[in-house]
């Protein structure tokens, strides 16, 4: 059972650093003026919502540059939160981009030797306004009053799901 569990949690983390690629500013999108004078979260109907689409490529190390290694990819980032009594909407952003980064940084899982720097830098994104298509991978965020769930959701529809109570981290 516990090999079991570490290749879920290998497999979230994985997925999520995928679907991590959107969140740094792109001159080449649009001003840097524009990117950050604009919110990243909206509120609406009661709950703060994040969402970050962006078309990326891994990138490894070889020698002085990157190269890129397979295909351009899809990405969604998505984060739900209650607007009021649970989180600020300052702290909301730190969580969902602390729940991003830690993703990312589990790539050193996956190419061993890679600092976390590397892993960082392996991704190449630019973030979309909207889905071209199909979104290849998806990192589902909710926040309720009761806990928080984690989604990973596959090129191929395949989900996985990791939901706790805040009384865990209690």
């Amino acid at each position: 059972m516990r090999s079991n569990v570490h290749c879920s949690r290998t497999l979230l983390t994985t997925v999520a650093a995928l679907a991590l690629c959107g969140a740094a500013v792109d001159a080449s999108a649009e001003s840097w003026r524009e990117q950050l004078s604009s919110d990243l979260v909206r509120v609406e109907d009661g709950k703060m919502r994040y969402e970050q689409l962006s078309v990326c490529e891994f990138r490894l190390p070889d020698g002085d540059q990157m190269r890129p290694i397979g295909r351009r990819f899809q990405t969604r980032s998505k984060a739900e939160a209650p607007a009021e009594g649970l989180i600020s909407r300052d702290q909301f952003v730190a969580l969902v981009t602390q729940l991003e980064t830690r993703a990312v940084l589990a790539l050193s899982e996956i190419a061993p030797g890679l600092s976390p720097t590397q892993a960082i830098d392996t991704f190449d994104c630019d973030p979309i306004a909207e889905a071209i298509g199909k979104v290849d991978l998806q990192l589902l965020i909710t926040l309720t009053m009761e806990g928080i769930q984690l989604e990973f959701i596959t090129p191929d529809g395949a989900s996985v799901r990791s939901t706790h109570t805040w009384a865990e981290y209690d």
